[in-house]
């Protein structure tokens, strides 16, 4: 487990995601998308997961399906809802899927 310092390091704009934005991520382990960006995505699940640990995302976003290799490089716990923050960067990503987040962002 990481200690979160407050301190916005990220190299992206995010992309807040709210609704029903679903993902699954290490062993089928069901997560939910806090945030998204060409960089990564900040990830909220009840089990935490290991840092360093590589895996295929799959999520519809924007009615768009993406799949991208990760690796989970931050994880926080945040009891106060019940689980962890996952913080996960990503390794390859498609320049088309890497266009609709930019498009999204830009919404």
């Amino acid at each position: 487990m990481s200690d979160y310092s407050g301190l916005d390091r990220r190299h992206s704009v995010r992309l807040p995601v709210g609704g029903g934005a679903e993902a699954g991520i290490v062993s089928n382990n069901s997560v939910r998308i806090v945030d998204i960006s060409v960089g990564g995505v900040l990830l909220a699940s009840s089990r935490q997961a290991p840092v360093g640990t590589r895996g295929r995302l799959s999520l519809t976003i924007g009615g768009n399906p993406l799949a991208a290799e990760v690796e989970i490089r931050r994880v926080v716990e945040a009891p106060e809802r019940g689980g962890f923050r996952i913080g996960a960067m990503f390794l390859a990503i498609p320049p088309a899927q890497r266009d609709t987040i930019e498009r999204l962002a830009r919404s």
